[in-house]
Protein backbone atom coordinates (compact mmCIF):
# COMPACT_ATOMS: atom_id res chain seq x y z
CA UNK A 1 0.00 0.00 0.00
CA UNK A 2 2.81 2.33 0.82
CA UNK A 3 4.38 2.53 -2.79
CA UNK A 4 0.40 1.90 -4.72
CA UNK A 5 -1.88 4.72 -5.44
CA UNK A 6 -1.52 8.68 -6.93
CA UNK A 7 0.66 9.53 -3.61
CA UNK A 8 3.03 6.60 -2.61
CA UNK A 9 4.66 7.15 0.44
CA UNK A 10 8.20 6.75 -0.03
CA UNK A 11 9.78 6.89 3.25
CA UNK A 12 6.94 4.19 4.28
CA UNK A 13 8.23 1.99 1.91
CA UNK A 14 11.96 2.41 2.22
CA UNK A 15 11.20 1.68 5.94
CA UNK A 16 9.14 -1.21 4.94
CA UNK A 17 12.15 -2.41 3.14
CA UNK A 18 14.20 -2.07 5.51
CA UNK A 19 12.47 -4.23 7.75
CA UNK A 20 11.64 -6.77 4.97
CA UNK A 21 16.13 -7.29 5.09
CA UNK A 22 16.60 -6.90 8.59
CA UNK A 23 13.88 -10.03 8.70
CA UNK A 24 15.90 -12.37 6.14
CA UNK A 25 12.90 -11.38 3.35
CA UNK A 26 15.06 -10.10 1.00
CA UNK A 27 12.94 -10.71 -2.11
CA UNK A 28 10.02 -8.85 -0.35
CA UNK A 29 12.75 -5.81 0.59
CA UNK A 30 14.27 -5.92 -3.34
CA UNK A 31 10.63 -5.46 -4.82
CA UNK A 32 9.76 -2.77 -2.74
CA UNK A 33 13.35 -1.07 -3.21
CA UNK A 34 12.49 -1.60 -7.25
CA UNK A 35 9.23 -0.65 -7.15
CA UNK A 36 10.54 2.80 -5.12
CA UNK A 37 13.49 3.03 -8.09
CA UNK A 38 10.64 3.00 -10.79
CA UNK A 39 8.68 6.08 -9.12
CA UNK A 40 11.91 8.19 -8.03
CA UNK A 41 14.97 6.46 -10.51
CA UNK A 42 17.41 9.24 -8.50
CA UNK A 43 16.47 7.85 -4.58
CA UNK A 44 20.55 7.50 -3.76
CA UNK A 45 19.22 5.84 -0.55
CA UNK A 46 17.19 3.45 -2.48
CA UNK A 47 19.70 2.75 -4.98
CA UNK A 48 22.39 2.26 -2.38
CA UNK A 49 20.09 0.00 -0.47
CA UNK A 50 19.01 -1.79 -3.56
CA UNK A 51 22.46 -2.48 -4.73
CA UNK A 52 23.76 -3.89 -1.43
CA UNK A 53 20.89 -6.53 -1.40
CA UNK A 54 21.85 -7.79 -4.62
CA UNK A 55 25.11 -7.98 -4.18
CA UNK A 56 24.57 -9.81 -0.91
CA UNK A 57 22.07 -12.52 -2.80
CA UNK A 58 24.87 -12.77 -5.55
CA UNK A 59 22.88 -11.05 -8.09
CA UNK A 60 26.22 -8.91 -9.49
CA UNK A 61 24.09 -7.70 -12.75
CA UNK A 62 21.38 -5.97 -10.70
CA UNK A 63 24.26 -4.74 -8.28
CA UNK A 64 26.13 -2.77 -10.86
CA UNK A 65 22.93 -1.77 -12.73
Amino acid sequence: MAVSGKRPNLGAARRLALLESRLGRMDAAVALWQRIARIKPDDEETLWHLSMAARKTGDERLATK
